[in-house]
Parts: C-alpha cells; sequence; structure tokens
C-alpha cells in the first residue's frame, strides 16, 4: 500500500506510513486491495485527484470558463477608446450594456462638476473605463 499523502511505500497492515507519519486507515476491498475512493474521504483527500488510484475523473467541459469572450479586439486601441471618451473602449469590444452604462454615468458626473462629486466620480468612472475595456478586450473578462 502507498501513502495517500507522501506516495511512499508502506506494508499493508500498517497503521501510520513510515515516510510521514500519516495514519493510514484501511478498508480493504473485495479483492483485498484498497482503492483510493475508500481511503480518501477517510484522509480528507479529494477523489476528483486524477492521479489517485479509482478516482473520478473530472470532465474538461466543466471546468472551462462560461460566458463570451471578446475575439480579435486589440486592447491598446480598446483602451485608447475608453480614455477619449469613457464606454467608448466597452462598445468596441462588443460589451453595449457596459459601454452605455459607464458613458451614462460619466455624462451624469460630467454635469455635476459643479459640485465636488461629480469630478471625483468622473475621474473614477475614466480611470475604471480603461482597465475594464483592457480586461474586456484582452478577453479577461466575459462580455456581459
Amino acid at each position: 500500500m502507498y501513502c495517500f499523502n507522501c506516495g511512499a511505500p508502506n506494508l499493508d497492515e500498517a497503521k501510520f506510513c513510515k515516510s510521514c507519519g500519516l495514519a493510514q486507515q484501511v478498508t480493504p476491498t473485495p479483492s483485498g486491495g484498497t482503492s483510493a475512493a475508500q481511503l480518501a474521504p477517510a484522509q480528507g483527500i479529494s477523489t476528483s485527484d486524477p492521479r489517485l488510484r479509482g478516482a473520478q475523473v473530472v470532465a474538461a467541459q466543466s471546468m472551462q470558463p462560461s460566458g463570451t469572450y471578446a475575439t480579435g479586439k486589440r486592447a491598446a486601441l480598446a483602451v485608447f477608446l475608453a480614455f477619449l471618451i469613457p464606454g467608448v473602449g466597452q462598445l468596441y469590444a462588443g460589451d453595449l450594456k457596459m459601454g452605455l452604462i459607464m458613458l451614462g454615468v460619466f455624462l451624469v458626473c460630467c454635469l455635476l462638476m459643479g459640485v465636488i462629486i461629480g469630478f471625483f466620480g468622473a475621474a473614477g468612472i475614466w480611470i475604471w473605463s480603461m482597465i475594464d475595456a483592457h480586461k474586456l478586450a484582452s478577453g479577461k473578462r466575459p462580455i456581459s
């Protein structure tokens, strides 16, 4: 039997690993051996690890990110457009909803420039728009 913590070979009747000292809880199978699926829950180890014998293999499809991503868009151009007018970088990358929201909030903040909060709000939207346009065009964020 092998230790599920360090992989060191041990005797089948060993209660502790001779290498790392982890308790070896053994539940024999009908064939006389012990499977990883039986030992792993007792040791607190996930049975979805494909390196363990008897482990369940997780489908690769479930590990892929969901959502639609922008393809064929230049991140530098998206950032430049967002620098000129906040929200236009998102429109260029294909995120119509976020682009219109950022553009609308920026215009409201520009109307409130007489009040101090309008200046800080416009600056915040301007910077956020450039960062978000880069993430969106480079494929790091899905289109909402």
